[in-house]
């Protein structure tokens, strides 16, 4: 059986994993035997494989690839098999007129070419989209039409989609006891067929039916049994954080409908430990496993490939400096302007288009190598462990963003209380974009509106019941970019109350014991390799000075140095310029003084490499922009943050957004004094950002920061 049929099998089982594996082993021979067609065809299944993951725009770049080899083959029926599924992608990116033609692309050539069966499963995309454009005639005309050629062709598996399509259609017309006898029908073919990924689909639109009905304990357990016995089935097989994210991303919804039915029937217990569930189960996975250099035994070729890659990235990201010095330094006419800009505009993309292949060369590395087998996927703490885990003196509030409202679950060592409130995520959202763009902008009030509004939102209704001096956030969604020590009542901040400290998931506690280590007192600090932030200079020495070591600014501030000591030392700090990439995260950078072999760029996907096992218990990023990331529908966070938790220390202090320099600098100075002197990390920042309030009363100043991780002391040496 070759590669490819193997890779096939994986698929339809949804391992998907091993699907990628070995539809990528089977592209080899392809490539060497120059057999484009067999590695059309290769393409296109990857392809479809990143479309069952969701990551749509992956799958069109293999799509696409597939294409052109196909129209330049003549191969009329491949290509018709490319264009439906360039159809579901857009379909699936919510591009429906682009889906709509690639759809009757895809007909027309699988008409010329007679290919019943292509035909019918175009029809059936395509009656799907018609009845999310509210044509449910069309829908049903092409529904019956496909289903009619897959019975003629005793295709049971594409028999059972459609059944499972013609539920959809009925649903939506209220038509309740037809759809329910065509998703019957669907689930027992999915089941008999052992198709996860379909059984999974069926489960979750029977759920949504009975949800409509109102018919809420049939919908939970329909639900429950989506998740339990497929979705995470499946997401245990899966192989490496990428995969896993955009797998959990995909199925967020299903979580979230189960989550809010499970909170309006009162069972808040379950419904939080189905928000653990649902929330940053990749990362959860990553700090569970050992770190490990997965480029060990890995295939030389695409070692290879890689070095090629981040040769090309480097060389890209030089003319790109050099263009950009350019256009600051000449005193050219604007004719010229434009064009240089032009060509930092063309450069950009260039680079952005390698990053992406990059990030991808990195998942098929870890993917193929054997140690990627003993992973381990765990499972999410439940309330009971969470609660065993909490101090008496620590509050843990957890929130779950939906659309309508939000959910807080307000968790002691002893109690658990549920509290809606009720705030859209559109009008968060609208708060949210006013503070940054507006009141960050003007700095007019130290009491911005914007942050009264979101402790209204957010704080107020949970006050009755925050009795402890510790509160552990565990934010969702949007919730990622609030600086909560700065929300305000008009007169106090929340941070005069309570030492504030983050969790990317409550289940993270469990490990968190593990990675802290006996408190060596050493320090190592590294700033302003720019020569152009005078106050992380300046903050720099004086920390050092606290802790007897040698202040490495200005050209000191290497890149090898990092890799060279950071395994020895207990705290490291790290004052210098941060940038965080959104479209490629991975990417997000840190910068230092390039030599000895290091570009001076430190990227997040790096930074999974650095080795802070033995002896760092805290990172402080004194950076811009080191706190945030972009966050999925499965709260997974791609950033500098959450890779240094994962490098091995327990405790993450780093920024929301483009921190003042001077401020800063007081603020840090403050920070380590109050750890030198026995305080928590959480109560240190508390008292540091109170002191830097003093002279500094507006919160852009002072808030920024966020401890995220262990909030516990340092054994001041």
């Amino acid at each position: 059986m070759s590669f490819n049929n193997i890779g096939e099998i994986y698929r339809i089982l949804g391992n998907y994993s091993l699907a990628l594996t070995y539809y990528e082993k089977a592209l080899i021979p392809f490539q060497q035997l120059n057999e484009s067609l067999f590695k059309a065809a290769t393409l296109s299944n990857i392809g479809t494989v990143y479309n069952d993951l969701g990551q749509y725009s992956t799958a069109l770049n293999f799509y696409n690839k597939a294409l052109v080899i196909q129209q330049e083959m003549t191969d009329k029926q491949g290509e018709g098999t490319t264009l439906h599924n360039l159809g579901y992608a857009y379909d699936k990116l919510e591009q429906n007129s682009t889906a709509q033609e690639y759809y009757q692309k895809a007909l027309i050539v699988r008409r010329q070419t007679k290919d019943n069966q292509g035909e019918a499963l175009t029809l059936n995309n395509l009656g799907l989209l018609y009845n999310e454009l509210g044509q449910h005639s069309q829908a049903l005309d092409s529904l019956e039409k496909a289903l009619k050629t897959f019975k003629e062709l005793g295709d049971i598996p594409n028999e059972g989609n459609t059944l499972d399509s013609l539920g959809t259609v009925y649903k939506s017309l209220g038509q309740y006891n037809k759809a329910l006898e065509y998703y019957q029908q669907a689930l027992s073919i999915q089941q008999d067929i052992g198709n996860r990924t379909g059984e999974g689909i069926v489960l979750t639109n029977i759920g949504d039916l009975y949800q409509q009905q109102g018919n809420n304990s049939q919908a939970i357990s329909l639900y429950q049994k989506a998740i339990d016995d497929v979705i995470e089935t499946i997401f245990v097989d899966l192989r490496g954080e990428e995969l896993q994210s955009s797998f959990a991303n995909k199925h967020a919804d299903t979580y979230a409908r189960l989550i809010n039915l499970l909170w309006d029937e009162g069972r808040y217990q379950e419904a939080f430990d189905y928000v653990e569930r649902a929330k940053a189960r990749s990362f959860l996975n990553q700090i569970a496993n050992r770190p490990r250099d997965f480029r060990i035994d890995a295939d030389v070729n695409l070692l290879k490939q890689e070095q090629k890659l981040r040769d090309e990235i480097n060389i890209l990201n030089n003319q790109l400096i050099a263009l950009n010095s350019s256009i600051i330094s000449e005193k050219t006419t604007e004719e010229i302007q434009q064009q240089l800009q032009n060509k930092v505009a063309n450069l950009k993309s260039t680079l952005t288009n390698r990053q992406q292949d990059y990030s991808k060369l990195l998942q098929q590395i870890k993917r193929n190598n054997p140690e990627t087998a003993d992973l381990v996927t765990v499972n999410p703490a439940k309330l009971e462990e969470i609660q065993s885990l909490l101090d008496k003196d620590t509050t843990l509030v957890e929130y779950f963003v939906t659309e309508d409202r939000i959910l807080a679950f307000i968790v002691t060592h002893k109690t658990l209380i549920p509290v809606t409130l009720l705030v859209s995520k559109k009008d968060l959202q609208t708060t949210i974009d006013t503070l940054y763009e507006y009141e960050f902008a003007t700095l007019e009030n130290a009491h911005p509106h914007s942050l009264k509004q979101l402790h209204q939102n957010l704080i107020s209704p949970l006050q009755p019941y925050l009795s402890t001096s510790k509160i552990a956030i565990v934010p969702h969604n949007l919730l990622h970019y609030i600086p909560f020590a700065a929300l305000t009542n008009g007169e106090n901040y929340l941070s005069d109350d309570y030492a504030l400290f983050n969790l990317p998931s409550a289940s993270i506690m469990r490990f968190l014991e593990q990675k802290r280590k006996p408190q060596s007192g050493t320090l190592m600090a590294l700033g302003n390799p720019t020569f152009d932030l005078p106050f992380a200079k300046q903050e720099v020495e004086t920390i050092s000075a606290m802790y007897g070591n040698e202040p490495l600014t200005g050209q000191k501030a290497n890149e090898n140095i990092l890799w060279s000591q950071a395994a020895q030392t207990g705290i490291l700090h790290l004052a210098t310029h941060g940038e965080y990439n959104p479209i490629s995260p991975l990417f997000s950078t840190l910068y230092f003084v390039p030599g000895d072999g290091y570009d001076g760029r430190l990227e997040t996907h790096e930074i999974y490499g650095l080795n802070l096992q033995a002896a760092t218990n805290l990172v402080v990023l004194s950076a811009c922009q080191t706190q945030i990331g972009k966050v999925s529908d499965g709260d997974e966070v791609v950033g500098l943050n959450r890779a240094f938790l994962y490098a091995g220390t327990p405790s993450v202090v780093a920024s929301l957004w483009n921190v003042d320099d001077e401020s800063t600098s007081l603020l840090m100075q403050q920070f380590y004094g109050y750890l030198r002197a026995g305080k928590s990390k959480a109560e240190a920042l508390k008292l540091a950002q109170q002191d830097t309030r003093r002279k500094y009363p507006h919160p852009y100043y002072w808030a920024g920061f966020v401890l995220t991780g262990d909030s516990g002391k340092l054994i001041a040496d």
